[in-house]
């Protein structure tokens, strides 16, 4: 899991794309255990099985059926777009043998730690050894980000990093597309350490994280002010060929 000192947001696209980002987190523990993870394991019969830990199973024989827009409810589009930002699917990989992939989380749905990011990045770089694929730390971030746009959700490369590098951490992003990013590990004094261990304390309030409706905002926002600008441009182009169809040429053929 990762808690965020600071940062949060400028790593969410469409900022993330258009400007630098800037994020320092911590990677932690709950109760001294990993939460979450996955195991995946390879079968001789074709088709895919998905589990979780709350005993909900999906089998997949048909794979044209793994593709985007995933209904919000889906409790697998996690999984499904993990095979989809693999490869997996496109490169027609599952042809002659079969997938049982397994899910849990002990995390309260909602908790704001980064979960389904930090779970997505496990089941991409699961199957990415499967497959011998690139599974480098900072491949795979790349991966997540994109597999949360085809989820819908939106989310960042925050949540990833967060989880997939040890301790604390300083990362930046730069503009553009690819994702690039720079991972700067900061070493944290013992006092530091002490300090954090005796005061941090994870509590799970009930109240589930509004990041994604925050999101959907902030997308919405965004695409409001690129058609009115756009639409600007557009008026200002306007009266400018209206002008100059109405004056004519310039004197001197300018």
């Amino acid at each position: 899991m990762r808690v965020d000192f600071v940062g949060g947001w400028s790593d969410t696209p469409p900022w993330s794309i258009e400007r630098a980002g800037c994020v320092l987190n911590m990677a932690i523990s709950l109760e001294g255990s990993l939460p979450l993870g996955t195991i995946i394991e390879t079968t001789k019969t074709t088709g895919v099985l998905i589990s979780d830990d709350t005993h909900d199973e999906l089998y997949i024989e048909d794979y044209t059926s793994i593709c985007a827009p995933f209904d919000g409810d889906d409790p697998f589009r996690l999984v499904k777009c993990a095979l989809l930002v693999t490869g997996i699917i496109h490169d027609n990989i599952l042809a002659d043998m079969g997938m049982h992939i397994k899910t849990w989380a002990n995390v309260p749905r909602g908790s704001g730690l980064g979960t389904s990011s930090i779970l997505a990045a496990a089941v991409v770089k699961g199957l990415l050894q499967i497959i011998d694929g690139d599974d480098s730390t900072e491949n795979v971030a790349r991966l997540v980000l994109v597999l949360e746009q085809l989820m819908g959700t939106g989310g960042g490369w925050q949540d990833q990093i967060g989880g997939l590098y040890p301790g604390i951490k300083c990362t930046s992003s730069f503009p553009g597309i690819p994702l690039r990013l720079q991972v700067v590990p900061l070493l944290a004094s013992a006092q530091l350490i002490s300090e954090l261990q005796q005061r941090l304390l994870v509590v799970f309030t009930g109240q589930v994280s509004i990041c994604l409706f925050t999101k959907i905002s902030i997308l919405q926002a965004a695409q409001n002010s690129i058609l009115l600008i756009n639409n600007d441009i557009f008026c200002i182009l306007n009266c400018f060929v209206g002008s100059t169809c109405k004056e004519g040429p310039a004197e001197g053929g300018n």
